[in-house]
């Protein structure tokens, strides 16, 4: 067998190694947390629910935008919690006539894209990447699948 071969198969099995270690730590790391991710979530939950019994749908939007930007850079649960929170904000708050106006669905990538983008800048957050992920809770409420 050539050296190549040989320096192949054993990359080959350093990603398989690699990749079965990632799955056991995360699931070690999802069981030691659950607990912790449960209540992070039903706390987010309710708190986008008493948030949106007195505002409008605008206000979830800014509300949400305020506490992302408590996130750390790549924060993802934190993320998480802020998209229950609008999420559950949304389905509670007073409707805004037109503010599901020109949201695309999800699975509409280029103009999902485009109206993240332009939607962010509107609200003075160009090139904020948190903000179009927040947008995407936006989405799911006005274009259910």
């Amino acid at each position: 067998m050539s050296t190549g071969i040989k320096v192949a198969i054993g990359l080959v099995l350093l990603c398989v190694l690699a990749c079965a270690g990632l799955v056991l730590g995360g699931k070690m790391w999802f069981e030691a947390n659950k607990d912790d991710l449960l209540a992070m979530g039903e706390r987010a939950e309710a708190e986008g629910e008493a948030f949106g019994m007195g505002a409008a749908q605008p206000g979830c939007v800014n509300e949400a935008m305020r506490r992302v930007d408590g996130c750390g850079e790549l924060d993802p649960l934190c993320e998480a919690e802020v998209g229950i929170f609008i999420e559950a904000c949304l389905q509670v708050a007073s409707p805004t006539p037109g503010f599901c106006d020109g949201v695309p669905e999800e699975s509409s990538i280029m103009d999902s894209a485009t109206w993240r983008l332009a939607t962010c800048q509107n609200l003075g957050r160009g090139g904020d990447e948190a903000c179009g992920r927040i947008l995407g809770s936006v989405q799911k409420y006005c274009r259910p699948s």
